[in-house]
């Protein structure tokens, strides 16, 4: 009967104690999240700051063009020059990232490394096998690479790579492995395979560090921990003219990357155009990045330079809660404290009304998860470490109420001695 008279009179104050501590808990759990996700992703593969970005492709859509273009062995000629002088520019960076697979025979780890034409999910290992037996060919996740983007997005040691001596015309090559491909492989195993229809041993020099990502198809932060990194050369030497079938194919790849700069867009444009009249080469085509990477990178950068701000502002807003808490647990206190008073004098010591304290307010602690789990299910922030979250703010929160009730009753039992007036 009196806890149904407490929360008969007292009722919006326990409603707002548990909005207060809810949306504080989220505020908390949604920070935690993000510098979770800052450390994990390292957000170097961001624009860093006062860096733009500019995409640059090959204008030969169509395949009838784009063969008869490649026929011709001075056009492949005139895009290595291309390639070699955006490569060499000191007034930008030019990160290369293309993706085409690279065929492994007796590939190790699974479905989770095989490439998927569609982009929708994982597919069944077997669509993407070629031969039978001991020559049967598996697609795996392939990211091709120049130094700049590799440096760039920091995602591992450069040096590992000679990248001055690169050479496709060559049998054997090095490749970097992402990261869950520690558990099936080791720094200089040799995997016999097959790019763009040339035979390959493929050396593996070294693994990318945990979680890296890089921007790839328009898409932020994208990860390549079960992808394959093929480094391509610094400068394109003539020797891998001598099979032009695979030289068709391989040398557009270079010439289709994303441009870092600093100046004037209209400034970097000119000097590209200078490259093109100094290799003859025109069919290139400007993409501009899609505006909601810059804002989230400006946000992403925004919320690092002002950590100590929001830090300052979260521990203004705890305090502010526990103090509207305290202030409600103060109202609450006045409103019942008659009937405490009776308890004591009946006989009740100051345990056992601790206890009574801790039981008027358990049904704070019972809905503090459901409001809680609402404000994460509507925020769409649901997950695993949500939930162990949830368990332990749940309990953080019922100690909290405890530790104030405490008071309370040190409180009351001073009172009946006559040490509060």
């Amino acid at each position: 009967m009196e806890l149904y008279h407490s929360i008969r009179i007292n009722w919006a104050l326990y409603i707002l104690k548990v909005l207060l501590v809810s949306v504080l808990f989220v505020m908390f759990y949604t920070m935690l999240s993000y510098w979770h996700e800052s450390t994990a992703l390292k957000m170097r593969q961001t624009l860093k700051q006062g860096d733009h970005m500019l995409e640059i492709i090959d204008s030969l859509y169509e395949v009838e063009v784009f063969t008869h273009y490649t026929s011709d062995q001075d056009n492949l000629m005139k895009v290595r020059m291309f390639y070699n002088q955006l490569n060499a520019s000191e007034q930008f960076q030019y990160l290369v990232t293309s993706g085409q697979p690279v065929e492994i025979r007796n590939a190790q780890g699974g479905k989770k490394f095989v490439y998927d034409a569609n982009f929708d999910g994982y597919i069944d290992e077997g669509e993407s096998v070629f031969g039978v037996g001991d020559k049967a060919l598996t697609s795996v996740k392939t990211i091709g690479m120049n130094r700049q983007a590799f440096e760039y997005y920091d995602i591992g040691s450069a040096d590992s790579i000679d990248w001055d001596i690169l050479t496709m015309s060559a049998d054997m090559y090095p490749v970097i492995l992402g990261n869950e491909y520690r558990h099936y492989y080791d720094v200089g195993d040799i995997i016999e395979g097959s790019y763009l229809f040339k035979d390959f041993q493929f050396e593996i020099v070294d693994f990318l560090t945990p979680n890296a990502t890089i921007f790839y198809q328009n898409e932020a932060d994208y990860l390549i921990d079960d992808y394959v990194v093929l480094p391509y050369a610094e400068m394109i030497q003539q020797d891998i003219f001598n099979e032009s079938a695979f030289a068709q194919k391989y040398i557009f790849y270079l010439v289709n990357g994303s441009i870092i700069y600093q100046d004037n867009v209209d400034q970097i444009m000119n000097r590209i155009h200078e490259y093109a009249m100094i290799s003859d080469f025109y069919a290139y085509d400007f993409i501009q990045v899609a505006p909601f990477y810059t804002q989230y990178t400006n946000l992403r950068n925004a919320v690092n330079d002002n950590q100590a701000l929001i830090n300052s502002i979260a521990v203004l807003c705890t305090i502010f809660v526990m103090t509207m808490c305290w202030l409600c647990n103060q109202v609450i206190y006045k409103r019942r404290r008659s009937e405490y008073l009776v308890h004591i004098m009946m006989g009740m010591n100051a345990q056992q009304l601790q206890w009574k304290f801790a039981k008027d307010g358990m049904y704070e602690c019972v809905l503090f998860p459901f409001v809680y789990w609402w404000f994460i299910k509507t925020l769409k922030i649901v997950s695993i470490e949500g939930i162990l979250f949830l368990f332990v703010v749940s309990i953080c929160w019922c100690m909290m109420n405890w530790l104030m009730y405490g008071y309370q009753v040190k409180k009351t039992v001073s009172y009946i001695r006559g040490d509060v007036r």
